[in-house]
């Protein structure tokens, strides 16, 4: 090779040194290692001499490129990579050439060079600062670089081989400009944002269509350069380049601050419109996964807020479907919600899902598949909100204001169904969130469930829709499953209680005219479930419950043959299944014999049990179309449970036969939601006590042992009522009156035991006075309720207390009672030693008693009152 010649004839020695660096001998390939160190020793000895050098390079990349000598140019960009690692600091004098020169080769057909080109732009952008002040050439060429590798980034062709290497050389590049420092800070940051944003998404989407093999195809066109095949080409795949372009858009993400983030969403965004890329779900989703990873935590927020945009701005479902759908993430992510209320996001998702109902119906008033979809999304964003916990009674708000919405839209079967489903996936959410972080400590804990939120929507058992009711037995199946340890107190089964209503609205649903099969199947089994909850409360509900019912069958209160049948056999199945819970074989074996008289006498329903197929295979059906066996020729049952031999049976159970009073819960006539719960309470300091008497106090401590709940649950069968409408037989004390336990204090002999003007004496107290039911039972138990009004006043009936201050003085009299005198002189003794004033208020008053005279008694001496006892404390 001959080396161009110096001005004057004279060779210049940075030639005559890079010249020496290329092959001369046939067959050599690469840099010769002792001529490009002496180029490297001239270039770190003399920075001075780097432009000439940067020039030459230049001028000998454009000659040989124009005589196609790749090899020459491979020879080239070493030099340069040599130079970029030993002359860093001094790389900014040759910056221009180097990007010329890399320019110059990006435009060869040979990908292995351009790949090598790509190299040494890697580590150019490793070392040039973005905030350097640079002429307006060098901003030129670095931007047609930019712009060049993002139309390789972007590149397609039929060769998938030569497709993916030249797409993973732009990548690789523009990931090298992101992952600059300095890069966030260039003047020119917005225009390459907006080139590399879409050329990076372009490669993260799905896999991209079938190409065949270079060796199976080849592209249409003549090569102008044979490429040399490589062991490498076929590891460079879709995934490779999602890979690459993930952590391209990561790395320009990273370091944005408030507005890049907005502006470079903004990008993403219309990227996405151009491209229709909004309808592929795991795209869209895919790509806001990777910003968000990465984007500070102070800046989600942006990302939210623009998501809520579009949601309230698009007009197209399936675009809608793809919003929600980021917008669940966001929320479930929890870093993206601050500065947005969870009342704004729950108001928001609601009104979307009410107006998705409106829209897009068919003419029997379901929605379209689209619309479907939309609503699953917009119900599971609604539960996204249980996910992160920003306040304890978070999950309780976000049901209170669903149960309002649904009570709202309850004639509407449509939205109905969906607000159900919402509040079912609410407490789905709720249950994995707290099995998660069940062993796991937490800065903050969410406050349990109430269930009283829930209440209100117990209506919809009785609802005359039919997919309405199959949609809310889901919701308490669910409910259920997560009923806190605090049901299975003692104040949780009142009338009024979660549990008390349950079973109202069960009881209420059984009767119901407009019943299918499978809403006997749904009574039956959320039964079941309640047995299973809380074993011995419930079977003291349950069964008077199920009595009634049977009651209403015998009496004919049911005028559906189909509906009496279909009870009845609730009835049969729930005792056959309560036998088994208990493991009672005589039980067990009676109420099968019934089952089997029935099916002999054509009076049962085949295929009607208790299961989950059993209700998937009715739920779409009415008498009617069910097929039931046993339909034709129905013939009225003649043959029910012996209540008395079935509570005997279970009496003797193991688990109840040490309960005393289970008979008389089971045998009870008056169900749970007809009771009405009474306290009593006696005098004490300053908190009232719950009063007992002996015989019910022990009876208590001995079933508590074994059920505490069960106490409430004890109802005599003589119920009478008294004129506010409360069960008189309700409670062991409830057949006394408050109204007549005061007429009995005032009566004449209470006023006889009165005259010596003391506190009531119990004994002397007429039983009979009372309104009672007659019963020894009554007497009994008005006889140790006085005892214990006797026991809190003291044996004798007098007064522990200060009377009233009409009874401080007699009628006749102006003096003060010698005894209540004496009795509050002690009560007053230590407030007088501790108060000086009242101190020298007694002193005063005894220094008047001795002037009034010697010999009078204390009985004679007339005291004001006020003055010596009314005092109150100085200020």
């Amino acid at each position: 090779m001959t080396a161009t010649p110096a001005c004057c004839g004279v060779w210049s020695k940075h030639v005559t040194l890079i010249n020496n660096v290329y092959p001369r001998e046939p067959g050599e390939e690469g840099p010769r290692g002792s001529a490009l160190s002496l180029v490297i020793f001239y270039a770190t000895t003399k920075p001075y001499k780097l432009p000439k050098i940067g020039a030459y390079l230049e001028k000998r990349v454009k000659m040989d490129s124009r005589k196609s000598r790749f090899g020459y140019n491979r020879v080239t960009l070493q030099i340069l990579h040599s130079l970029l690692i030993e002359c860093r600091q001094n790389s900014n004098l040759i910056s221009k050439n180097i990007l010329r020169i890399i320019l110059d080769v990006l435009h060869s057909p040979d990908p292995d060079l351009v790949m090598q080109a790509t190299s040494t732009f890697i580590l150019f952008s490793s070392h040039h600062n973005h905030q350097n002040i640079i002429d307006d050439e060098f901003t030129k060429i670095y931007s047609q670089l930019i712009q060049k590798f993002c139309k390789e980034a972007a590149f397609e062709t039929s060769d998938a081989t030569l497709q993916h290497k030249t797409r993973l050389s732009g990548l690789k590049a523009l990931e090298a400009v992101c992952d600059s420092d300095s890069f966030i800070m260039s003047p020119h940051l917005i225009p390459y944002s907006q080139q590399i944003i879409p050329a990076a998404l372009a490669n993260m989407g799905s896999s991209h269509k079938h190409m065949h093999s270079l060796a199976l195809s080849h592209s249409s066109s003549p090569q102008m350069y044979t490429r040399k095949q490589s062991i490498t080409d076929q590891l460079i795949t879709d995934d490779e380049l999602k890979y690459t372009a993930n952590i391209c858009i990561r790395g320009l993400f990273r370091q944005a601050n408030v507005a890049n983030v907005k502006d470079f969403l903004i990008s993403t965004c219309r990227y996405l419109d151009e491209k229709s890329m909004w309808v592929v779900n795991a795209y869209a989703l895919d790509v806001i996964q990777s910003v968000t990873s990465v984007v500070q935590t102070q800046y989600h927020y942006i990302i939210l807020s623009i998501m809520l945009e579009r949601l309230e701005s698009e007009s197209d479902t399936v675009q809608k479907i793809t919003v929600v759908q980021i917008l669940t993430f966001l929320v479930t992510t929890g870093d993206g919600i601050a500065g947005i209320t969870v009342p704004e996001l729950l108001e928001i998702f609601a009104r979307h899902l009410n107006a998705s109902a409106e829209t897009s119906k068919f003419s029997d008033g379901s929605c379209t598949p689209v619309q479907q979809q939309l609503q699953k999304a917009l119900v599971n964003g609604i539960g996204s909100l249980v996910h992160h916990l920003i306040y304890p009674n978070q999950v309780n708000d976000i049901i209170s204001f669903l149960v309002n919405r649904l009570l709202n839209m309850i004639d509407v079967t449509l939205p109905c169904i969906l607000f159900i489903r919402s509040i079912e996936h609410v407490l789905a959410v709720y249950k994995k969130r707290v099995v998660a972080t069940e062993h796991k400590r937490q800065s903050m804990v969410s406050a349990s469930i109430s269930f009283e939120l829930v209440a209100p929507t117990l209506i919809l058992m009785t609802h005359k829709n039919a997919d309405v009711r199959l949609e809310f037995f889901a919701l308490i199946t669910k409910a259920l499953s997560l009923m806190p340890p605090a049901l299975h107190d003692v104040e949780n089964h009142g009338p009024n209680s979660f549990h008390g209503l349950l079973w109202h609205k069960l009881y209420n649903a059984a009767l119901c005219d407009f019943n299918n099969p499978s809403d006997y199947i749904i009574v039956g089994r959320l039964a079941v479930q309640l047995m299973q909850l809380m074993p011995i409360e419930d079977l003291f509900v349950s069964v008077p419950v199920f009595f009634r019912l049977q009651i209403q069958i015998t009496e004919n209160q049911i005028l559906s043959v189909n509906h009496s049948r279909a009870l009845a056999n609730l009835i049969v199945e729930y005792f056959v299944y309560l036998a088994r819970f208990l493991g009672n074989t005589s039980l067990l074996q009676y109420v099968n014999s019934i089952k089997d008289t029935r099916i002999e006498k054509s009076q049962w329903f085949n295929g009607f049990e208790f299961s989950s197929d059993a209700v998937n295979f009715f739920s779409t059906k009415t008498f009617e179309n069910a097929q039931l066996s046993g339909m034709d020729g129905v013939e009225p049952i003649d043959n029910y449970l012996d209540r008395a031999l079935l509570i005997g049976m279970l009496v003797r159970d193991s688990q109840l036969k040490n309960i005393e009073t289970a008979t008389e819960c089971l045998g009870s006539n008056i169900l749970i939601w007809e009771r009405v719960d009474i306290t009593y309470t006696t005098p004490s300091d300053d908190v009232p006590q719950v009063v007992k008497s002996d015989e019910h106090a022990s009876t208590q401590q001995d079933s508590t042992e074994k059920r505490p709940s069960q106490l409430k649950t004890i109802m005599p069968t003589n119920v009478k009522r008294n004129h506010s409408g409360r069960a008189a037989s309700e409670h062991p004390y409830s057949a006394v009156r408050i109204e007549d336990f005061k007429e009995a204090l005032v009566n004449k002999k209470t006023m006889a035991t009165n005259a010596d003007h003391r506190i009531l004496d119990t004994s002397n107290i007429d039983i009979n006075a009372f309104s009672t039911d007659g019963t020894e039972l009554s007497k009994n138990n008005v006889s140790s309720l006085l005892k214990n009004i006797t026991a809190t006043f003291g044996k004798s009936g007098q007064a522990s207390a200060m009377p009233a201050h009409n009874d401080r003085l007699k009628p006749n009299s102006d003096s003060v009672e010698l005894d209540w005198l004496t009795a509050r002189s002690k009560e007053v003794s230590n407030y007088t030693q501790a108060s000086p004033r009242m101190a020298r208020v007694r002193s005063a008053s005894q220094q008047r008693m001795r002037s009034s005279g010697s010999n009078s008694s204390l009985q004679a001496t007339k005291i004001r009152e006020p003055d010596m006892l009314g005092l109150g404390p100085t200020h």
